[in-house]
């Protein structure tokens, strides 16, 4: 009995992280840029941060999402990024 639960537990958590990471269907990420004010930090998977955002620093203006009405988002809390996200050298990246 405790082998099944411990394989259903995998599963459940399996899931989660797969939904997380999933990118949403029909997005054009774009990580180019030509000046700092250009980048910034988007939820890639669609979910807001209070329920599992996943971030990405990129384009703000050229990438283009388009998140499904009943998406499924992870309970868990992903606040932004405290890292600028800033244009080096062409791409949009974290500044360190």
């Amino acid at each position: 009995m405790k082998r099944t639960q411990l394989i259903m537990a995998l599963i459940g958590i399996a899931t989660v992280l797969a939904i997380y990471f999933t990118p949403a269907s029909g997005q054009n990420i774009v990580n180019k840029c030509t000046q700092g004010d250009e980048c910034a930090w988007v939820s890639t998977n669609c979910c807001p941060q209070n329920m599992g955002a996943n971030w990405e620093c990129v384009n703000e203006e050229e990438t283009r999402m388009e998140c499904p009405e009943d998406i499924v988002c992870p309970q868990v809390i992903s606040p932004k990024p405290e890292a600028n996200c800033v244009c080096n050298e062409g791409t949009c990246e974290a500044e360190e």
